[in-house]
C-alpha cells in the first residue's frame, strides 16, 4: 500500500495533513488500501511518528478495521486490516499503551443481516503491529449466544492501574418499544470485564438516550 497525493483513484482514500504552528501546511498524504479507505483518529507516538485508524472497504462492499503505522512523514512502517468475508469492522479510536504498543476501538458486526448489530470491539497491538489480544463486547443471548444489542465505542483511556474504559452507547430494537443509552466498560490490561454500567432513561427511545464522546479520570479515581 503506498502514500500518494492526486486525482487518479476515483474512490475515497484517507488524509493525513500535518500543519505547522501557523496552519500552514507542511505535508499532506492520502493513503489507499482498498476501493475506499477512511481515517476516523491520528495519534502521535512515542517515537515522533503517528497511528492512525479506521477502515477499508473493497469493491465487493466488505469493510475491514484498519491501523496505519507512520513515521514522522507519514511513510507507511506497517498496516493491519482486521476483517473476514462475514465480519465487518471498523476503528473508531487509537491510544499507544504504557509499554509501546497500542490498544485499537472499534465496532464488528455479522454481514449479510438487514439490520446489523454491532458489537465493540477492542484490539491490542505490539510495537510492530503484531496481535497480542482482541476481544469483543455485547450482551449473548442464552440459547445461540447471538449479541442481543447494538453497542457502540466512540473513546478510551488507559486507566492509572494499566486497564481500560471504553465509552459509547447501547440500543435494544428499533422502533416503538426500543431503548438504550449510554455505556460504560472498564476492563482489565487484556480486556476482560471488571463492570460495566449502562445508564438509561427509560422513559425514551432508543435514538433519545444518551452517549459517552469523552472519558476523564480524575484525581480521586
Amino acid at each position: 500500500m503506498a502514500a500518494f497525493s492526486g486525482a487518479e483513484n476515483p474512490f475515497t482514500r484517507g488524509l493525513v495533513e500535518k500543519v505547522d504552528a501557523n496552519g500552514t501546511p507542511l505535508w499532506a498524504l492520502a493513503y489507499a488500501v482498498s476501493a475506499s479507505t477512511s481515517i476516523n483518529q491520528v495519534r502521535q507516538t512515542a517515537d515522533g511518528g503517528y497511528i492512525a485508524v479506521g477502515s477499508a472497504q473493497n469493491v465487493d462492499g466488505l469493510i475491514a478495521a484498519l491501523v496505519l503505522k507512520l513515521d514522522a512523514n507519514g511513510a507507511v512502517q506497517w498496516q493491519r486490516e482486521l476483517g473476514s468475508s462475514t465480519i465487518a469492522a471498523y476503528f473508531n479510536a487509537v491510544l499507544q499503551t504504557s509499554d509501546g504498543g497500542y490498544v485499537v476501538l472499534g465496532e464488528s458486526y455479522v454481514t449479510g443481516t438487514p439490520l446489523p448489530v454491532t458489537s465493540v470491539l477492542l484490539v491490542a497491538f505490539s510495537p510492530d503491529g503484531t496481535v497480542r489480544w482482541q476481544q469483543n463486547y455485547n450482551n449473548l443471548d442464552s440459547a445461540d449466544l447471538s449479541p442481543t444489542s447494538s453497542e457502540h465505542a466512540d473513546c478510551i483511556i488507559q486507566t492509572s492501574e494499566g486497564g481500560y474504559l471504553i465509552g459509547g452507547d447501547w440500543g435494544h430494537g428499533m422502533g416503538p418499544g426500543a431503548y438504550g443509552g449510554a455505556l460504560l466498560l472498564k476492563l482489565t490490561s487484556t480486556g476482560d470485564i471488571v463492570w460495566q454500567r449502562v445508564y438509561s432513561d427509560f422513559g425514551q427511545q432508543f435514538h433519545g438516550g444518551a452517549e459517552v464522546f469523552s472519558i476523564l479520570q480524575v484525581n480521586d479515581g
